[in-house]
């Protein structure tokens, strides 16, 4: 057996091979970066120049225990959010409006040069990703979509399951979007109505489940 591979040799020397170093010693050898004039090790946690401020949550929302909403987040009264949504607003602002619901596993977040804002009576299915986007009134993001940077819903639109709407997409009034990437395929303002409807579902789902907490 090599020397280095046993815990111990016999002449009492390191038993590491010549050369090594440990992970500790490698990460403390590394450089030290300048990142908007705050010293950062590699493997450090980001310090943000910018402090943001708490969410601000209205008293009448249902947060389920699981769901994680951090930064500077502002949800409107009578919104839900679901087991194991994120809500990260530690760049720029989000800001879900009222009796909006964000469900199961869904992902919002933000750029330092895109904001999240999300209209009233909206729906974020299961899985959903919002980063940087604005949502507008009466819309339902099917499960699994993902909306990017720039992107802008138009009210009472939907956005099929697992679509990918691309940075900076303009989506019209009233559309239905499916594929990757996301095409309109229809345009009909009973979609508004249908959204509408799925929202003040929730509402009343999340009413049982504040009560019954």
């Amino acid at each position: 057996m090599l020397p280095w591979c046993s815990p111990a040799n016999h002449h009492g020397l390191s038993s590491r091979r010549p050369g090594f170093k440990s992970r500790r010693e490698h990460h403390l050898s590394l450089p030290v970066l300048k990142y908007n004039k705050i010293l950062l090790n590699p493997f450090s946690i980001p310090t943000f120049v910018k402090k943001f401020s708490n969410p601000r949550i209205d008293s009448s929302c249902y947060i389920a225990p699981s769901a994680v909403v951090i930064g500077d987040v502002i949800i409107e009264k009578d919104c839900s959010i679901w087991p194991n949504a994120v809500i990260r607003g530690d760049e720029n602002v989000i800001r879900i409006r009222e009796k909006s619901n964000i469900q199961d596993c869904c992902v919002i977040h933000t750029d330092r040069e895109h904001a999240v804002i999300i209209g009233k009576f909206v729906t974020l299915g299961h899985g959903a990703i919002v980063h940087g986007a604005n949502i507008e009134d009466e819309c339902i993001i099917g499960m699994h979509a993902t909306i990017l940077n720039g992107a802008k819903i138009g009210k009472g639109s939907i956005i099929g399951a697992n679509a990918l709407v691309t940075e900076d997409m303009e989506v019209p009034e009233n559309s239905l979007v499916v594929g990757i990437p996301g095409k309109v395929i229809k345009n009909s303002k009973e979609f508004r109505e249908i959204a509408k409807r799925n929202a003040e579902e929730y509402l009343e789902i999340a009413k049982y489940y504040k009560e019954k907490v």
